[in-house]
């Protein structure tokens, strides 16, 4: 593996195992890529670290929207729900539909929260997510299946899906800067 292809394997959001470990090594012990004490070094491994630690606070904080929205999408599933009753505005089938979207909001959430690497993965569904209640949303509004104030609800969804936005870049620190150069292992 030569040094460019391993440092952009190592810097990518996607990469297969296996070759991410040759990767690894192969920084970590080549001349050319620095060795483990030089300049070029630090900065990839200081790279690395910002893009695998993300906010412990913003994954919790995600984690319990995950939790909170499934203990409100389960009982959805199955046409009721626990905190209020159905005669005050939401059909049946609307709260079923919503049962199971708001099941894959749960799980996405969940899982970004155990994992943020999946959060580049999870974005583009919670996206769809978000437009697919909004669409059936104003629908069943129009066909007069359910109340506009029961809609409220779906703002957990539209959060959870802005928290997995921002758990899927990486974080930044105004301290660090990365120059193409050093991780290039052309130090200045």
């Amino acid at each position: 593996m030569d040094c460019t292809s391993a440092q952009r394997l190592v810097l990518s959001n996607i990469a297969p195992v296996e070759q991410l470990a040759d990767a690894r090594t192969h920084i970590a012990n080549c001349a050319m890529c620095g060795g483990t004490n030089s300049a070029a070094q630090k900065s990839i491994q200081n790279k690395i670290s910002l893009r695998s630690n993300r906010s412990v606070w913003g994954r919790a904080f995600l984690g319990l929207l995950g939790v909170l929205q499934l203990i409100l999408a389960l009982p959805w599933l199955f046409g009721s729900t626990i905190f209020w009753s159905t005669s005050i505005g939401a059909d049946a089938a609307h709260l079923s539909r919503d049962g199971a979207l708001g099941f894959m909001f749960a799980t996405i959430a969940i899982a970004v929260a155990i994992s943020p690497r999946l959060a580049v993965f999870a974005l583009p569904i919670a996206l769809l997510l978000i437009i697919l209640q909004t669409v059936t949303g104003f629908v069943d509004h129009a066909n007069e299946d359910v109340l506009a104030s029961f809609e409220t609800i779906h703002m957990l969804g539209a959060v959870i899906g802005g928290s997995i936005a921002v758990l899927s870049f990486p974080k930044r620190t105004k301290r660090q800067q990365f120059s193409p150069q050093v991780i290039n292992g052309n130090s200045q």
